[in-house]
């Protein structure tokens, strides 16, 4: 009798133990799924601070929003919008030296988006600039961008108007250079442009280059390293 007593708390003990390890066992193996091949969750709700696909080429992303040819991820918390004159030296060493570390460090990963609103202190050569830049994009959004950044580089050329070079660039950027050169004569071009270039003023932006980072207006040009610390702050938040 007592012999069978001790078998039976020998089994029961047996029992409890199985009964303790084995969702142990299990839990360390959903945990481990889970860093291994993560849910897959609806774009809508992933953060939006975060690369939707590690592949994604956000320097090539560009996006149309309102006036605006919008650079990097669209979804991401951060919005610059850069007030630049092309003809302005202190915008084209911004444009050439910070710029793209700003770009490789933060467009690039899906961090941030970055927009260009023109100025137009120069008249008609900042004009005519900026009616290129806007007619690159309308035949490609990308295009935008590769204008911009090739006005800036020719700056010392395109202190005079002169159409004729923005029709060389347009085909160097592979673009049709007959129609960018017909919509440089489209009234509507220089129409949206000036509307951009007023709504500049009426914002008080009186410094070139300047700044709305998310809405809030910096005045004059940044360091990479006052930029970084705006952006990082505004990440953490």
């Amino acid at each position: 009798m007592k012999n069978n007593f001790i078998l039976m708390l020998f089994v029961f003990a047996l029992t409890a133990c199985g009964q303790t390890n084995s969702p142990a066992i299990v839990l360390q193996q959903d945990q481990s799924t889970a860093t291994s091949v993560p849910t897959p969750q609806p774009a809508s709700t992933l953060p939006v601070t975060t690369t939707i696909a590690s592949n994604t080429d956000w320097m090539n992303t560009v996006s149309v929003d309102g006036d605006f040819y919008v650079r990097g991820n669209p979804k991401a918390t951060i919005r610059v919008i850069d007030y630049s004159d092309f003809i302005c030296p202190t915008c084209r060493a911004f444009t050439l030296r910070v710029e793209p570390q700003l770009l490789t460090n933060y467009v690039a990963k899906g961090l941030v988006s970055f927009a260009f609103s023109p100025v137009l202190d120069f008249g008609t050569p900042s004009l005519v600039a900026s009616e290129a830049a806007e007619c690159a994009g309308q035949q490609n959004p990308v295009a935008f961008w590769k204008m911009h950044d090739l006005l800036y580089q020719h700056q010392g050329q395109i202190s005079t108007p002169n159409p004729d070079l923005m029709v060389q660039l347009a085909k160097e950027i592979g673009l049709d250079d007959a129609v960018l050169k017909n919509c440089l004569a489209d009234p509507a071009v220089a129409a949206k442009v000036e509307r951009m270039g007023k709504a500049r003023n009426d914002l008080g932006i009186r410094a070139r280059p300047s700044f709305s980072i998310n809405g809030k207006i910096f005045q004059g040009s940044l360091s990479y390293l006052n930029f970084s610390q705006i952006l990082d702050g505004l990440l953490k938040k």
